[in-house]
This record gives C-alpha cells, structure tokens and sequence, in this order.
C-alpha cells in the first residue's frame, strides 16, 4: 500500500520535469457584470466553501456570487464609480470576512461591514477620492488590518490607518510614485513587518517602500517596464526571500530577483500581448513558483510553467474580451488551485476549475520480499526496500521505521527505527534487510509493514508492505516482547553526504491537516534553540505568527487556531536555528 498524505509536506517541493498535464472545467459564475475588472475569493457567509467577490468597471459596482454548491448566486455590494480595486480580510475583527474596495475616480475608498453571513454594510473612508486599488494589511502592526492605497492620478501611495471606527480612517503619505497604479504587500526585506511593492503605469516604474516602525523608503527597481500594470510579491526561486512580479502592457511579465543591493530582473514572456494581472502561484503543484496572468488584447488568460528557471506558456482560455483580472484559490476544495477571470469586455467573471492531478506521489517505499517463508522454530524475514524521491529538496530527520500486523490484525511496533535526511531525489535501493520472528510468534498469515516519514504524525507517513507465514503452533498464551523482534539494515547509504544516518535531529509535524478549528503543530528540538513559525498565505504573505523565540530541547505542541483563516491552502514557514521548515497546511471549514 503507498499512501499520498505526504503530498501536504512535500508537493510544493517537486520539481518535476514532466510537460504539464493541468487541465480545466469552465464555469461562468457571473454574466451581464458589465466591465468585470477584478476578483477575489473568501467564504463571505461562513458556511465553510469558497464564494467569489468581484469589481466591475463600467457598471460601476461591486458584487459577491454566493457558492451554493450547485451553482453561484449573485448579490449586490454596492455602487461606487468605476469600482476597481478590491481586497478582503477582516477588517473589524469580529472573525468574519470584510470586502475593501477602491473606485478610481471621485468616489471614496471604502469597504463593505460582514454581519458574518454575507449581508454587508458600506462604510466610505473620506479620503483618497480616485484610488487605484487598495490592498488590506497589518502596516503599524497593532493587530488589526489597515488599508494601503495607490492614487494614480496623485502620483501617490499612502495606508490608511484603522482606529476601531467604521470611516474617518487617519491617512499617512508613504511616498510620491509616479501613476501609482497598483501595488501588493508582504515582508520583502524579511525584518518582521508588511512592505509594499508598487508599479506605475505611465512611468514604468518598479519599485518597494521598505517599512522601518512608520518610516517609508522607496527601493527603486526598474524605471522603464512601460505601461506596467500589475505587481505582485512571492518567493520565485524557493529560497526564502520574497520577489516581485509585475506585468506590463508591452507584452512583457517579468521577476525581480531579491538579492539585497542589485535584485536582477528576468523574464517570464515578452510575447503576451497586453499582459494585464498576474498572480505567481504553484499551480502545478510540482514545487516551483510558476505564474498566472491576463491579456487585454490577446483576450487570453494562460499559465505560465516555470521549470528550472524556463518558462512555458498554457492557454487556459483566449476567448474572453479584454481578459483583465485574475485570482486563483482552491475554489472547489478539492486539493489543487483553480483559476479565476474576469474580462472586462465580456462582462463575465469565469471560474476554471482544475481537474484531476498529473503528479505521481512525491516519495514512495516500495519492498521486495526475498524470504517470508518461517519455520514452527522462528526464523528470519529478508527484503529489499527502494525508496525514490522526486523532491528536490533535502528533509532532515526522516524516520524509516517497521511494524507488523500479526495473524488476529493487531498491529505491533515499531520494531526497528532508523533516523535519515532524505537528500534531493534520493533513488535508494537497499538489499537484505532483515526482520526476525520468534518461534513463540502464532501460527498464521502476518502483514510486514515499512513506513517512511515522521512517525508522530499520521498525515506526513507514507508505507508498504508483504506478508508472510509462520508455521507451527505455540504453547501457551503468546505475549509479544519486542526483544525477540530484532530487524537490521539501512534504507540508505551511509556514504552519502546528505543520507547518513543521524541519531537525532529537529523536526515539525502538524496534526491533523487538513483541519477545520485548530490543529497542533509539534516540535521536536535535538537542542535548545531558536524557533520561528509563521503562517503564510499563497502569495508568500504573512497571515499569523504561530511561535518566536527559544525552546529547550525536546518535545513542543503549540496549537494553531483556524477561526481567522478562510478555507484553502496555506504554508507554515519558518526556522529551527538555521534549518528552514515549509509544510503546507490545508484549512477545511
């Protein structure tokens, strides 16, 4: 038997080299939205699935489609001039999810009150008349969720301030920007607070204000990616550090790359006419940073596949006029992310839904039985075992341990255990491997079972297994010491620099995942040290801080409570020391 759970761990470190297979059902969740220009998704009435919030344009009108699971129900917002820009997130703190949003002319930024089962009440911020768009987040880090702002027409970029009050928010310049025009958060400069990234559309500009306690200063990147439209923050590489992404009407996407004093930039395509929107997302899930985006002008949203720092690009759907906005999230829950559109000019918001999943599992333990034949007297079990990782990074602290389901289905063990790191695409073999079986074992059929993974936690395993037969038949009433269940050999090579075997190290577990209203994160320290987790959203954001500071050695729970996180995939990212911990968490409500 091999079992896939470990897929939570691991899937977002596969590179594989495979083409793409990700294929898409399309479903229209809202016709007749006229100028449909954004789209963003939350479970806005709190019944545990994922409803769609959307921004039109010419209508002038923001609006919410209600997931019934049938189909999509539509609801009226509010009516604000040219509505463009749109967030979500809690904004009042009373555990469910508010909708900002930003109209790009006369009329006030705002955001629409939840009364926690999607009825809403708009409340206008008095300032800022003409606001691009507008991006929800924690700027002065008091806890509660703040407003930052581009005004293109100002040539500015400011947040506004939540103080507990439903308008009349304080409004604090951050930086002159020249057609400010869109703009993303998360900790680029990784010191612990919310920085901003914006693009300007006339200037081309590319840049950053880094945040130091209330003081703003702007990182220039590019000053010609002309017509730039859309930017987003995310880790393009996997290595920890928080990139850029932006899109520009020339036809280019590109990345900068966040090496401190000279963040080099590379393309992603310079052939996507019109690129609008982007949103860097791992949509294959085989490991890598890979990103989707619109089109205005190829009328096209496509993906774009990034495998080893080469990009590919899949058409999703090129019928769409004017294909402007783009969101993805796991929409239909099943485990993998879809895709979302709006096109301004088919005055649709369209859902495609991915369906079924290419990827083969990312570790299995496979074992070949060479002797299960045991005598009345006792006897010895010999096997092989090969385990193959298409995983390109290295996970320390790896257990491969063995039990055994005896002939009345009771399972025993462990009965041998060995600590590993599993090194980048380990493809082990491993011949003779032993397990002894006492002559006092019962008579009977016996399931021998291999497990790989984390041995507390039943969702980060993987195993096999064979049976075997003990013959003859035992004297009074047998009682199992594990004494007389010896087992000998090594699944690894101990030449192998990155696959010796360790007699203890740190690791992470989480239990159970996916959850629903909290799960348990456990620590297992080899020393004392330093420990810092954090809960990060699918752009690399910051959504919740689990732990910060200094544990002893030995065993840690610290639980992580759901009630402020919307259904969908997350990933608890962090440090132990100097060794990094990413394993994604999936929250089912």
């Amino acid at each position: 038997m091999r079992v896939s759970a470990w897929c939570l761990l691991l899937l977002m470190m596969l590179p594989m080299t495979l083409l793409a297979q990700v294929e898409f059902e399309t479903i229209t969740v809202g016709s007749g939205f006229e100028g449909a220009l954004n789209v963003r998704t939350a479970d806005l009435d709190g019944d545990g699935d994922i409803d769609i919030v959307g921004a039109a344009e010419t209508s002038d009108q923001f609006a919410w489609w209600e997931n019934t699971g049938a189909g999509w129900t539509y609801h009226f917002l509010g009516e604000m001039y040219w509505a463009t820009g749109l967030d979500t997130g809690d904004m009042d703190g009373d555990g469910d999810i508010d909708i900002c949003g930003s109209p790009a002319t006369v009329d006030n930024v705002c955001w629409f009150e939840n009364d926690g089962v999607g009825n809403f009440t708009l409340h206008e911020l008095t300032t800022y008349g003409g606001a691009r768009h507008v991006v929800a987040g924690d700027f002065d880090g008091d806890g509660d969720l703040d407003m930052a702002v581009c005004w293109e027409s100002g040539n500015e970029v400011a947040w506004l301030e939540n103080i507990g009050e439903a308008t009349n928010w304080p409004s604090h310049i951050i930086g002159s920007f020249s057609g400010a025009c869109n703009l993303d958060s998360g900790d680029i400069d990784g010191d612990g607070d919310l920085d901003i990234a914006v693009c300007g559309n006339a200037s081309g500009d590319i840049g950053w204000y880094s945040n130091d306690a209330g003081s703003w200063t702007l990182n220039m990147l590019h000053e010609s990616f002309s017509s730039s439209r859309a930017i987003k923050i995310a880790d393009m590489n996997n290595d920890g550090m928080l990139d850029i992404v932006a899109t520009s009407r020339s036809d280019d996407i590109a990345w900068w790359e966040n090496e401190p004093g000279t963040w080099p930039m590379h393309y992603i395509t310079t052939t996507f006419d019109g690129a609008d929107d982007v949103h860097p997302v791992d949509l294959d899930m085989d490991g890598d940073m890979d990103v989707v985006a619109a089109a205005v002008f190829a009328d096209e949203f496509a993906w774009f596949e990034q495998d080893g720092g080469t990009w590919t690009q899949h058409t999703i759907d090129n019928t769409m006029d004017y294909a402007s906005g783009i969101w993805v999230d796991d929409v239909d829950q099943d485990g993998d992310p879809d895709v979302l559109g709006a096109a301004y000019y088919s005055d649709t918001i369209m859902l495609y839904s991915q369906v079924g999943s290419p990827n083969p599992d990312p570790v299995t333990l496979t074992l070949i039985p060479q002797m299960t034949e045991i005598p009345a007297e006792g006897g010895t079990v010999i096997y092989d075992a090969h385990l193959l990782s298409v995983v390109g990074g290295s996970f320390p602290g790896v257990s491969y341990w063995t039990t055994v389901i005896m002939p009345n289905q009771t399972e025993v063990g462990p009965l041998f255990e060995l600590t590993f790191n599993l090194a980048p695409f380990m493809d082990q073999t491993a011949t003779g491997l032993t397990q002894d079986v006492p002559g006092a074992a019962p008579t009977g059929t016996y399931s021998f079972v291999g497990h790989v993974g984390y041995m507390g936690n039943p969702n980060l395993q993987i195993s096999d297994s064979f049976t075997f037969s003990k013959a003859g038949a035992t004297s009074g009433e047998f009682v199992f010491d594990p004494d007389q269940w010896q087992g000998s050999g090594s699944i690894v090579s101990e030449d192998e620099d990155e696959a010796v075997l360790i007699p203890t190290v740190s690791s992470v577990a989480i239990s159970p995942n996916p959850f629903n209203a909290a799960t348990t994160v456990t620590i297992q320290l080899a020393q004392t040290d330093v420990v810092s987790l954090r809960v990060m959203n699918l752009l690399g954001q910051e959504v919740t801080e689990v732990f910060s500071g200094r544990l002893n050695r030995g065993q840690h729970e610290i639980t992580i409570n759901a009630g402020d996180l919307s259904s969908g995939m997350y990933f608890l990212a962090g440090t132990i020391g100097t060794q990094s911990i990413s394993t994604k968490l999936v929250v089912l409500k």
